[in-house]
């Protein structure tokens, strides 16, 4: 992802994927994703574990929740 705003927040670079910010760096990463797919297969699973840890509706039920608690 270009390595702007929150993308950098969700996107743990060479872990969950790649936070780039020039052309040269997306052509490596690209290059790297095209050429290894067992590391296309890491970095989806790691992104994948992150989201639902981070993002997901059961992740942040608590959350939600409290927004409807009385004070």
């Amino acid at each position: 992802v270009s390595a702007v705003g929150v993308n950098t927040h969700i996107v743990h670079h060479d872990s969950t994927g790649y936070c780039v910010t020039s052309e040269p760096e997306w052509l490596r990463a690209l290059r790297a994703l095209i050429s290894d797919p067992s590391l296309r297969q890491s970095m989806g699973t790691k992104g994948r574990e992150f989201i639902i840890e981070n993002y997901s509706a059961s992740a942040n039920s608590a959350i939600f929740l409290s927004l409807f608690a009385k004070s």
